[in-house]
């Protein structure tokens, strides 16, 4: 023994403490010893002093070591304790024994004392070690089992009839029932587990009894005590002893129905997107930012880049993309730009030309967003064929550009005629009225007879040529018709007409608000009717007319017949009066239709949307 021991000494004989004293040196024993004798001072050296062990005699003047034992005990120490005295009978060395003394020395066999000390000592420490050891399994038993009892997860002990020895209180509240409820469930025939799975974890259980599986993770479905079925999460490890056999078995129970739920709804929800990623009328690429390589892919696309999907998978975007692009070239920083763009949360929509895998160019319109991936963000392209939509867009545009030049050499054509009709109209009608008064006028100057009455001809003629230029000016200046209605302009348009020839036109305004209507559009219609009037008094050689100007919701329509000579519409035809009134119809995106035949009359019927 190597540690210095505190021994109360309960001696009243000094001579006897002395002997005491001796032996324990001799022994080599290390101590720091103090002797009391009364009752009061072995009380308080309990306190103070703290002995590692005690020496008692047995009989003092007022104390005796059976009382000195009974003090100990009742105090709830734990010391070692050795009777120190003259020979006694065995009866009462059994009694004293009885009361908690570790050993008896005889003062006449005083040589065993410090062996005796030794081995009480070695007993003590080794017992206090134990308690220690026990102490700290069972404080670390009490953290574990509070945090079993705090955990998400149920706890369950089983023996090896799975009979419940532990069942914590998450695991009551997982499953509802009690340790002692659960115990009266018949567990041969797993009535907690639901019916289809019963067999799965019947299997399960009879491998961890016998011991032939060790450890398990299962998931399974569980009734709890209501009834309702609920998914667990189960893991599973046996306990065996020296031989083998299994001791115990732990279980830790998660209840995963939210999770199971979640995932099936994740699973549909998959399905969902798969079934509308295959099923959707375009093509679809999926993108790997990272790569800049393709990693999915639907049907349609296969077809449009006429490919198959294992050679797709060896391509990215800068593989399929045309060398011409109308933005212009550095079309590996512009792939780049889209990419990084679509990363950040855009959703770039931009037109593209992207080449199959037979060298054929594709006009595409490609959509791009990010879409989730268990982590790794992919971009999904949607690539839609437009190369229909831009080539009829081209046509459209040719068609636009042509019709811009017809219509604008229609105009410099209708100015020509306008000049020429101006200076036949000077020449062939004004100016020969003006001749003849300058004629009158130069007689006059040389003849006083017939000078008055050559002058009042000469001034009636300058009237008549005065007249002449007012009508000529006011059949070509437009009619304001923002001083005056439609309706007017075009009865006094007919007026005019009517004194010039013998045709008989017939007028009819059917349900016309003009409110409705922009000037730009009563002018277009006021010029097309006085067009084709002029083409009926010209070429038609009519006798009747009509004209018939209705409005049907937002539809103006105007039709026009006459009687005429006719003509065949699919012959070309020299004059520019049909075609000046399609130029005008088409600036107001008029419909025009003329129904006519050698002999059958004419019929320009022409349609505005208002």
């Amino acid at each position: 023994m190597n540690r210095k021991l505190k021994i109360l000494h309960l001696e009243d004989l000094d001579s006897d403490a002395e002997l005491v004293e001796r032996e324990l040196k001799k022994g080599n024993i290390l101590f720091d010893k103090l002797v009391v004798d009364t009752r009061d001072d072995f009380e308080n050296a309990l306190a103070q002093f703290s002995p590692d062990i005690i020496l008692s005699d047995h009989s003092l003047p007022s104390f005796n070591s059976i009382q000195a034992l009974k003090i100990v005990k009742r105090a709830g120490l734990n010391i070692p304790f050795i009777l120190i005295t003259a020979t006694v009978s065995e009866e009462f060395a059994v009694s004293v024994m009885q009361e908690g003394a570790d050993d008896y020395i005889l003062k006449d066999k005083m040589g065993r004392l410090p062996s005796a000390i030794a081995h009480v000592m070695e007993k003590y420490e080794s017992n206090l070690a134990k308690k220690q050891a026990e102490a700290r399994l069972l404080a670390a038993h009490e953290r574990l089992m509070f945090h079993l009892e705090n955990s998400p997860l149920g706890y369950i002990e089983w023996d090896d009839a799975l009979n419940v020895k532990t069942w914590s209180k998450r695991t009551q509240e997982i499953f509802g029932w009690t340790k002692e409820e659960f115990n009266q469930i018949p567990k041969n025939k797993h009535s907690h587990v639901y019916v289809e799975d019963r067999e799965k974890v019947y299997a399960i259980a009879e491998k961890l009894a016998n011991g032939t599986l060790e450890r398990d993770n299962t998931l399974n479905r569980n009734y709890t005590k209501d009834g309702n079925v609920i998914w667990c999460e189960w893991f599973n490890s046996t306990l065996k002893n020296e031989n083998g056999k299994v001791v115990t078995i732990m279980s830790l129970v998660q209840d995963v129905t939210e999770r199971k739920k979640a995932e099936e709804a994740l699973v549909e929800k998959e399905l969902r997107f798969r079934e509308f990623f295959e099923t959707a009328p375009e093509a679809i690429l999926v993108v790997d930012p990272a790569t800049a390589r393709f990693v999915d892919y639907n049907d349609n696309a296969l077809r449009l880049l006429k490919c198959s999907g294992e050679a797709l998978l060896k391509k990215g975007p800068r593989d399929i993309t045309a060398p011409f692009q109308s933005q212009g070239d550095g079309l590996d920083e512009r792939i780049k730009e889209y990419i990084i763009r679509t990363m950040q949360g855009e959703r770039p929509i931009f037109d593209w030309i992207i080449r199959d895998f037979e060298g054929n160019d594709i006009f595409c319109e490609i959509r791009l967003n990010v879409i989730a991936n268990a982590g790794n963000p992919m971009i999904r392209a949607s690539v839609l064929d437009i190369t229909e939509r831009v080539q009829l867009e081209r046509k459209l545009l040719e068609e636009k550009i042509k019709n811009q030049k017809e219509i604008t050499e229609a105009i410099i054509t209708a100015q020509e005629f306008e000049r020429s009709f101006l200076g036949e109209e000077l020449h062939d009608n004004i100016n020969q009225i003006l001749a003849t008064s300058k004629l009158y006028m130069d007689v006059s100057i040389n003849s006083d007879i017939l000078r008055k009455d050559l002058m009042t001809s000469s001034r009636n003629y300058l009237a008549d040529a005065m007249e002449e230029i007012r009508k000529l000016s006011k059949s070509l200046q437009p009619p304001s018709l923002g001083e005056t209605s439609l309706q007017s302009a075009v009865n006094e348009m007919l007026g005019n007409i009517k004194q010039l020839n013998k045709l008989d036109i017939i007028y009819e305004w059917e349900n016309v608000d003009e409110k409705t209507l922009n000037e730009k559009i009563k002018l277009a219609v006021f010029r097309i009717i006085q067009e084709q009037l002029n083409n009926i008094s010209k070429h038609a050689q009519a006798k009747k007319a009509s004209i018939q100007l209705k409005q049907m919701n937002t539809r103006l329509i105007l039709i026009i017949k006459d009687d005429g000579v006719g003509f065949d519409t699919s012959a070309k035809r020299k004059g520019i009066g049909l075609k000046n009134i399609s130029n005008r119809a088409s600036l107001f995106n008029g419909e025009v239709t003329i129904v006519s035949a050698p002999g059958a009359g004419c019929v320009l019927t022409v349609k505005f949307s208002i």
